[in-house]
């Protein structure tokens, strides 16, 4: 009985442990933004091996608020997003990687090359489930507009894609700046994203502006539910 129970117990291990390793990498790196060292460098957190580690390098821009990054299938840096401009591992601008979240506070917020002040966990990035190489992401655009004497300052929610596979692996964004919700009015940050059950889709999850949470899955924008 002994024996059977050690089999089992062996058993589990060796499954968790291939489960662990054939996890995907795609958060494996967390870029800090500006915040240099003596030599001029930028650190990026790498969660790649058993202890935390953290690498150096010259970004392109910096993150004043939120900002947001992505490793491929295997651990290693493909981008980063502040929510103006997406930079590729070059720290190099990606072409057509400017000119996100357009409006007043752009305009007033992306030449200082600090990043979009759209608020905390205001954009996020997913793989897709069917191209290694291709890339939402999600990101929250401030909007102003005016009643009488007031102003107000509202939400919406927008993706973009980004292929890697173009300018020999140096990345193009194919589309940009798509409504995702155009008749709700949002809140502000707190975006998240859980896996779906079918192990490939993504919900992405989103409260408005009264706090009531609206689930949009990856993929199919507009397939939403409202809770």
């Amino acid at each position: 009985m002994m024996k059977i129970r050690n089999i089992l117990i062996l058993l589990i291990y060796f499954i968790c442990i291939g489960t662990l390793q054939s996890q995907y990498k795609y958060d494996s790196h967390f870029v800090m933004g500006y915040w240099s060292d003596s030599a001029g460098k930028d650190p990026i957190i790498n969660f790649n091996s058993d202890s935390l580690q953290v690498d150096y390098d010259s970004l392109a821009f910096g993150m004043i608020i939120a900002g947001a990054n992505m490793s491929d299938y295997y651990g290693n840096l493909v981008f980063y997003f502040n929510g103006c401009d997406l930079a590729n591992n070059y720290n190099e601008i990606i072409e057509n990687g400017t000119d996100f979240n357009p409006g007043f506070i752009a305009e007033n917020n992306c030449p200082g090359n600090n990043g979009y002040t759209s608020g905390q966990q205001s954009m996020i990035t997913l793989p897709f489930n069917n191209n290694p190489d291709r890339y939402f992401i999600f990101h929250e655009r401030k909007n102003i507009y005016s009643d009488r004497d007031t102003l107000f300052l509202y939400s919406d929610l927008n993706y973009s894609i980004v292929d890697m596979a173009l300018n020999q692996g140096k990345g193009k964004v194919i589309l940009k700046n798509i409504p995702v919700l155009d008749d709700t009015i949002l809140g502000a940050g707190n975006l998240s994203a859980v896996k779906h059950a079918n192990g490939t889709d993504w919900w992405i999850i989103k409260q408005d502006s009264r706090n009531t949470t609206t689930i949009i899955k990856s993929g199919t924008a507009h397939d939403k539910k409202n809770k």
